[in-house]
C-alpha cells in the first residue's frame, strides 16, 4: 500500500508498506515485510 499526502506548493510526504509473508528462506522464517517513508516535491509549473 502507498499512500501519499500532497500540499499545495508541491511538496509531498508518503508511505510505503508491503509484505511477502509466504516467502520465506533462512534467515527470514516468518517472512519479509518491506516499508519505506518518502517525502519530495514536484517542479513548479510556469506559464
Amino acid at each position: 500500500m502507498t499512500v501519499m499526502e500532497l500540499n499545495d506548493d508541491g511538496s509531498f510526504t508518503g508511505s510505503f508498506q508491503d509484505s511477502d509473508m509466504g516467502v520465506r528462506g533462512e534467515g527470514y522464517p516468518k517472512g519479509t515485510v518491506y516499508k519505506s517513508d518518502f517525502p519530495g516535491s514536484f517542479p513548479s509549473r510556469s506559464s
